[in-house]
């Protein structure tokens, strides 16, 4: 594969995840942003075995996954299920495989649009 979807999402990768990673325990994560996403990847499996969970904070909510992909605990957060119903059909991508099926590329269309925007200084 000659890319990789996650160029869909706008922020930065945590440098403390890492692929093909296995036990993710005591990171804790910045606070306020409006949506995060964990995935791994792993080296010679079916691209269906990749973990990817979206979540927001929630406050008293976790999300623990202890499975033969990835073991992990998310405290405060409410996982947000990825699936295909709002890819924007109008877009080229919506069209090839590589794409169409990337849950990276799934949610970033489910959340295009759902941004709020900072106010600046002259906003007010």
């Amino acid at each position: 594969m000659n890319h990789h979807c996650m160029k869909s999402f706008l922020g930065h990768n945590d440098l403390r995840i890492k692929g093909y990673g296995k036990d993710y325990s005591d990171i804790e994560l910045k606070e306020g942003f409006q949506y995060y996403y964990f995935c791994t990847v792993f080296e010679g499996r079916k691209l269906e075995s990749n973990v990817h969970i979206a979540f927001r904070e929630k406050t008293g909510s976790s999300i623990t996954i202890d499975d033969e992909n990835v073991k992990c605990e998310i405290v405060n957060a409410e996982r947000i299920p990825i699936d295909s119903s709002h890819i924007d059909q109008t877009l080229p991508q919506a069209r090839e495989t590589l794409f169409y099926t990337c849950r990276n590329w799934m949610f970033a269309n489910m959340i295009n649009g759902t941004f709020v925007q900072p106010k600046s200084l002259f906003d007010v």
